[in-house]
C-alpha cells in the first residue's frame, strides 16, 4: 500500500471532515482528540504538513461521528489555532 492510497482512503471517507490546525507549544494532539471525542467525534487519520505562509508544523484530522462545524466551534473554543 502506498501513501497515496492511504491518503484517498482518509479523504474519501463519506461522512467525514478534514480540520486543519498549528499547534501552540503547550497544545497537544491529545487534547485535540479529547475535545473532538466530547463532541461525539472519532479521529480516522493524522498528518502532518508545512504551512505554506508561515511554515509552521500544521496537523490535519480526518474525523466521522461528529458534525464539522461542532467539532471545529468546540476547538476554537478552547483556543486552537485552525486554519
Amino acid at each position: 500500500m502506498k501513501d497515496s492510497d492511504l491518503y484517498r482512503a482518509g479523504a474519501s471517507t463519506p461522512g467525514s471532515t478534514r480540520i486543519n490546525l498549528v499547534l501552540k507549544d503547550t497544545e497537544t494532539l491529545v487534547d485535540v482528540t479529547q475535545i473532538i471525542h466530547a463532541v461525539n467525534g472519532e479521529v480516522l487519520a493524522v498528518g502532518t504538513y508545512e504551512e505554506p505562509v508561515s511554515h509552521r508544523r500544521a496537523y490535519f484530522l480526518r474525523i466521522a461521528g461528529a458534525d464539522g462545524a461542532k467539532a471545529t466551534a468546540a476547538l476554537r473554543q478552547k483556543g486552537y489555532s485552525l486554519l
